[in-house]
């Protein structure tokens, strides 16, 4: 019998707060974050301290997304403090790891010259230096890997800390993604058209013309829910199953593709396509991005699918953060017995209709809920949560 998995601990750092209530509040009142309209729109955490989270020497060293990610794992409130450190392993996803960190040393090595780079920028440098910082810097040190994937390397990050679960090489995983906020990679993707060109831009929008950069951090504490129960751990949701695939065609046969992956994984929980109570969706204001989630959605729910939930209408793109926010948004859903409703300046085009974007909150039980993240490169990831106890 495959052992089942839950989620027992979240935390979280974003532009929305930092605990999951917060995120769930902003995301009922459909505000989108304050957006800073420079040479193209981007919304930052505002007066981001990691010394009010962390407590240690050495933080003004990290690069933004070290310093992110080590907020998020101080604010898991699920008794590890109490737990073997060696026995717990940690996986965090990255799209960009601390790339801005990379140019801006290199920058100064070719400016000023190598005698004037500061050494303790030099650790930063490295793409995995942020899974190794946190596990420093809180001692997990069963197993520590970073994985790279896009939008969806934090989706992608909890699947592979259940494999390690799966294959004991831990007795709890501490799994989720983050990215700091990053100007000269929005510069690049503004230059080629790939970023909004305006703060009005949102997802699935007749005017969205690209995401809203943005930042952050999500990491949850993943052990088996018969762990759980004897350590008397507060079960917040359960993890299905989940899959991730690269289907790099936009074409039908893409969609059908990525239709019969979805399919499958449901069959794999024991779900009826019409037992799905809720569906977050991962655009961002990208048409490609949209396009290809509605017709994968339509293809396997057809037009009387599950209410939808858009978070990024809401934080922006927060690249590997974005995956684990969405179950963070799926869970608080669930817990609060409620779908939100979209934002008023989100319109969706009438090409979406599958996609059920509620115009006032729904109230009602929610059993499960469909992460889905559907990126520009054919990345195809999804996670099936259910709620807690």
């Amino acid at each position: 019998m495959e052992r089942a998995w839950a989620i027992t601990g979240a935390g979280l750092i974003t532009t929305a707060g930092d605990t999951p209530e917060q995120l769930f509040s902003r995301i009922l009142e459909g505000r989108p974050p304050t957006i800073e309209n420079g040479a193209f729109p981007s919304a930052a955490i505002g007066d981001f301290d990691p010394g009010k989270y962390v407590k240690r020497k050495g933080l003004k060293y990290l690069s933004r997304t070290s310093q992110l990610a080590c907020a998020a794992a101080s604010r898991i409130g699920s008794g590890l403090e109490q737990e073997r450190p060696h026995e717990i392993g940690f996986v965090l996803g990255s799209a960009w790891a601390g790339l801005d960190t990379i140019v801006n040393f290199e920058r100064r090595a070719y400016v000023d010259g190598p005698r004037f780079v500061d050494p303790g920028l030099f650790a930063e440098t490295v793409a995995n230096v942020s899974a190794g910082q946190v596990a420093i810097f809180f001692g997990w040190s069963a197993v520590n890997v970073t994985i790279a994937a896009g939008t969806a390397s934090g989706l992608e990050a909890i699947l592979t800390a259940i494999e390690f679960l799966e294959e004991d090489r831990a007795h709890a995983m501490v799994a989720g993604g983050g990215d700091g906020l990053n100007p000269h990679l929005l510069r690049t993707l503004h230059d080629e058209g790939l970023t909004a060109l305006s703060s009005a831009s949102m997802p699935y929008t007749e005017g969205a013309r690209g995401p809203i950069g943005s930042e952050g951090a999500c990491l949850f504490v993943v052990e088996s829910v018969d762990r759980a129960a004897d350590r008397g751990a507060p079960i917040l949701g359960r993890v299905r199953a989940g899959v991730s695939r690269l289907i790099e065609s936009d074409s039908d046969d893409g969609t059908a593709m990525r239709a019969t992956v979805l399919r499958e994984l449901l069959d794999r929980c024991g779900l009826a396509p019409r037992e799905v109570d809720l569906l977050v969706v991962s655009g961002n204001g990208s048409a490609r991005r949209e396009r290809t989630e509605a017709a994968v959605v339509r293809e396997v729910f057809g037009t009387d699918g599950p209410a939808a939930l858009a978070p990024k209408a809401v934080l922006g793109e927060t690249w590997a953060a974005a995956g684990p926010l969405g179950v963070v948004s799926a869970l608080e859903s669930m817990r609060h017995a409620t779908v939100p409703a979209k934002p008023p300046t989100m319109k969706p085009r009438q090409e979406y209709d599958a996609l059920h974007f509620p115009t006032e909150p729904l109230k009602r039980t929610l059993h499960h809920a469909l992460v889905l993240d559907c990126d520009e490169s054919g990345r195809f990831s999804a996670l099936v949560v259910s709620g807690g106890e």
